[in-house]
């Protein structure tokens, strides 16, 4: 990805030495017009050879060409690496519009109950179903299954109602768990 005037990066500089011995860590940069300036620069996490700044807004301020040179300093030393040129670019001056919402106010509907409190009622079992065995064409012979599936419905709290196949206990709009079986080898 590149870089834009006011963005916000993560400097990293390989300097092929280990510079955590040196007490003041530094990045020079110049920019496009010439202004030079300092970063101060830690280590990077777990490298003794890397230093690292990240960026705030306001950092790169100006589009073109920036250079920029790791410095490590002590008492009597001071080294410099090479100079590392970047570009940054200018990002697009449009004004991006606020996110528009519009939010309708219903006022509220009160409905009077129709029916008792609701009551806590445990799953029901109706009926085992045995599958008789089958066969697949091609298969060893071996039953898809001969194990019994329970059909299990969960009454519902505010009363019967009817499904589309015609049991009472689960509304239409329910839908009742299903298992499918697959062939055994």
């Amino acid at each position: 990805m590149d870089t834009f005037v006011n963005d916000t990066i993560q400097l990293i500089i390989d300097t092929n030495i280990d510079v955590s011995g040196y007490s003041t860590l530094l990045i020079k940069y110049r920019k496009p017009d010439g202004t030079i300036g300092c970063w101060p620069a830690t280590l990077c996490p777990g490298n003794d050879n890397c230093i690292t700044f990240t960026t705030s807004i306001g950092d790169l301020d100006q589009s073109g060409e920036w250079l920029i040179q790791a410095v490590a300093e002590d008492t009597g030393i001071a080294l410099h690496g090479r100079w590392v040129a970047f570009d940054v670019h200018k990002p697009l001056l449009a004004t991006c519009p606020p996110p528009t919402t519009t939010l309708t106010t219903v006022p509220p509907t009160t409905v009077a109950p129709t029916t008792s409190a609701p009551t806590t009622v445990s799953p029901t079992t109706i009926a085992s179903t045995t599958l008789a065995p089958t066969t697949i064409a091609g298969s060893t012979g071996v039953p898809a299954t001969t194990e019994p599936v329970p059909t299990t419905f969960y009454p519902t709290t505010a009363g019967p109602a009817t499904t589309s196949s015609g049991t009472t206990g689960v509304p239409a709009t329910t839908p009742v768990p299903t298992t499918t079986l697959a062939p055994t080898t």
